[in-house]
This record gives C-alpha cells, sequence and structure tokens, in this order.
C-alpha cells in the first residue's frame, strides 16, 4: 500500500473513532459549557498544474479541524471560543497559515425582548450562504463553499474584528425577514503574481488589514418552504496593498437565493467586488443537488469569476482574467447525520492555479479529484 493510501486509511481510521466517542465528549461539558467541533480530512489530486493546494502527485495534507467551547454565564450571555486547523496541500498560501490559530473569540449577547443578538470580539461575517459554516463538512455538498464567491486561504475572512448585530424581523410569518449588521476591521492574505525577471514570474504575499468596515445582510424567507433570498453589501479601506499607492475603499454586494427542500438542493449567488479605478470582481455560482435515498445524494456545481484590473501607470497594465471556470459533479454518502463520505470531481479552465503563470497568459485546463470523510460533534 502506497503511503499516500495509508495516510488516506489511517485519517479515515481516525475519523472513525472520533465519531464512536463523540456523544461521551459532548456529555463532558457542564450545564453551562458545550463543546462541539468538526473534522474533514481529504486526499485530493490533480492530473496538470497546481489547484488550490493540489499537485499532481496527490496529497493528503488537505482538512479542516475545530474545536467550538460556549460557556453561557446565563440565559442571555455566552462566551464563544472556536480554536481550527486547517491544510491547504501544497498551496503557497500555506506559509502564512499557523497550524492553529483562534477563528471565533466573542461575546455574545440577546436581547430577549427583541430577540435582538449582540457579538462583540473576533466574529463570523454575516455574509451569504455558508460563510457560518464554511469550514462543516456535512453541511456542504462539496468539499468546501463555492470558491468564486468565497475564495479560500487568500482574499477572504470569515471573521470580523469588531461587533455584529442580527435582528428577526416578522418572525412566525411567512416572509419573516433577519437583518445583521457588522462594523469593525478585518485581516486577509493579499497574494499576486509578479514578474521576478524578463521571463519568469513569481509569487509574493502579505497580511493586509481592512480598515473602517461596514456591511449588512438582510434574508427574506418565502411562504414555500425551505426558500430563502438575500442580499447585502460592504465597505471597507485598505492601505498599501500590491497595486495601490495608498488608501483604497473596496464595495461589495452579494444577492443570494436558498433553497432546502426535502430532497432537492437549489443555491445560487452573485457577488460584486470593486475599487474605483483599480479593480472588478465579478463571481457567481450554480449548485443543485439530488438526494436518492436518506444516505446518498448526487449534487452539481458551476462557478465563474472574472477579475479585472484597471491600468496603473508605472505599476502594471491593465488586464481581464478569467479567474474562476469551475464545474463539479460530486456523491455524498452519510454514514450518519454527523458522519459523511464526500467523492468529487471537477474540471477548470482558469487562472485559478498555483502554478505561477503571468496574469495575461491564456487559461490552463485542467481537473482534479478530492475525497473526503467529515465528522461533526
Amino acid at each position: 500500500m502506497s503511503n499516500t493510501l495509508r495516510a488516506t486509511a489511517a485519517s479515515a481510521i481516525a475519523l472513525v473513532a472520533l465519531a464512536g466517542a463523540a456523544r461521551p465528549a459532548a456529555a463532558q461539558g457542564t450545564d453551562k459549557l458545550s463543546i462541539h467541533g468538526y473534522l474533514t480530512q481529504g486526499y485530493a489530486v490533480s492530473d496538470s498544474a497546481l489547484i488550490e493546494g493540489i499537485p499532481k502527485q496527490g496529497t493528503t495534507d488537505y482538512r479542516r479541524a475545530a474545536l467550538l467551547m460556549r460557556y453561557a454565564t446565563s440565559d442571555n450571555d455566552n462566551f464563544v471560543l472556536q480554536i481550527a486547523h486547517r491544510r491547504l496541500g501544497n498551496s503557497p498560501s500555506m506559509q502564512f497559515e499557523p497550524d492553529v490559530k483562534v477563528d471565533w473569540a466573542y461575546f455574545e449577547h440577546t436581547f430577549a425582548k427583541a430577540s435582538t443578538r449582540l457579538r462583540v470580539g473576533k466574529a463570523p461575517i454575516p455574509f451569504g450562504v455558508y460563510n457560518e459554516t464554511r469550514y462543516v463538512g456535512t453541511q456542504l455538498p462539496f468539499y468546501r463553499a463555492p470558491y468564486a464567491v468565497y475564495h479560500e486561504g487568500i482574499y477572504t475572512s470569515e471573521t470580523i474584528d469588531g461587533l455584529t448585530l442580527t435582528q428577526p424581523i416578522f418572525s412566525g410569518s411567512p416572509w419573516a425577514m433577519e437583518a445583521s449588521g457588522y462594523a469593525g476591521s478585518f485581516s486577509y492574505l493579499d497574494f499576486i503574481t509578479t514578474r521576478v525577471s524578463p521571463t519568469a514570474y513569481g509569487y509574493i504575499g502579505q497580511r493586509e488589514r481592512a480598515s473602517s468596515t461596514l456591511g449588512g445582510q438582510l434574508w427574506l424567507s418565502t411562504p414555500i418552504d425551505g426558500l430563502r433570498i438575500g442580499g447585502g453589501g460592504s465597505r471597507y479601506t485598505v492601505q498599501n496593498a500590491f497595486f495601490q499607492p495608498g488608501n483604497y475603499s473596496f464595495d461589495g454586494w452579494t444577492g443570494s437565493v436558498d433553497g432546502k427542500f426535502d430532497r432537492f438542493l437549489v443555491r445560487s449567488e452573485y457577488r460584486r467586488m470593486m475599487a474605483h479605478k483599480l479593480m472588478d470582481y465579478r463571481a457567481w455560482y450554480t449548485q443543485g443537488g439530488v438526494a436518492l435515498t436518506q444516505r446518498l445524494s448526487v449534487n452539481g456545481q458551476s462557478e465563474r469569476a472574472n477579475y479585472i484590473v484597471s491600468a496603473i501607470p508605472a505599476v502594471t497594465a491593465g488586464y481581464k482574467v478569467a479567474l474562476v471556470r469551475d464545474d463539479a459533479a460530486g456523491v455524498n454518502y452519510a454514514f450518519t447525520p454527523s458522519l459523511m463520505l464526500k467523492l468529487e470531481g471537477h474540471q477548470t479552465k482558469d487562472h485559478n492555479i498555483e502554478t505561477v503563470l503571468a496574469a495575461t497568459a491564456a487559461p490552463v485546463q485542467g481537473k482534479y479529484f478530492i475525497s473526503s470523510l467529515s465528522l461533526v460533534f
């Protein structure tokens, strides 16, 4: 048996063992302390370029894990801490990722009469369908949330350092709503291809701080059980990022349709991010899925994203990149509600690769495969 297969088998055995231990672990909490977590171990292989950390040789260094601890000081007050570990194979962005990090750390208060929820600290951003559960494998049709809209490793932050406020509206109505707002700052990894010689390109990366962040989101339920519609917007400022001479404000908005029914799943989201006279990013995805049995389901997904960079004198020429062109199909099998196996294949023709490539080069066509086992407790 190869080392890769041994590693995959060992990961699977460990996950099954954890699944058996999940119930006793949860029972160890007191009335005030609860502990939950997730673990997804994957094996991934590409047939061509390095894409999302996946090499041609294959890798088992592909996982997400977290422990979430919630301590209730009263019926309406909670302290929440989540510790996380994530690996993205051979992705060069991993040099900026610690083995273990504090993912969430916030205080939450619920104003009982109004059902208003306030979070203060490092909390998940109210954004789209998947942001708060983007790494919980049993909640996702595929290994990851759609890259075109949510990203992974670079140009993304799941959390904000500040405060978030969530308010239910018309609770109990067929047209119930949930409004969320947030303010603060966040960190993300800026990562680009740059010319290192007349004929060669390389990567450079740096951590950026997005300040003066303001944003919000609104979800609207419908009389159709399982169907909701949402939208949101945000603005933040970044100083001296790559290609940015000085301060730039980024404006973004999203639109979402989320349909989760007894046997069917239909979702689609659109995202646009803009910085005046600098860049324009436009992305969307569509997902569909069918539960063939209580345990077996099949899913399909299509993602697209275009990245337009304006010309900046003495810095960069303007260009347009087909950043993401990813079509996928997958099969999921749930051994239990908390333990799921996924097999998925992707076909791409885009610039979303980590093999160094000039921004103006032709898109690279390829395929990659991911198998994963996910546990929650």
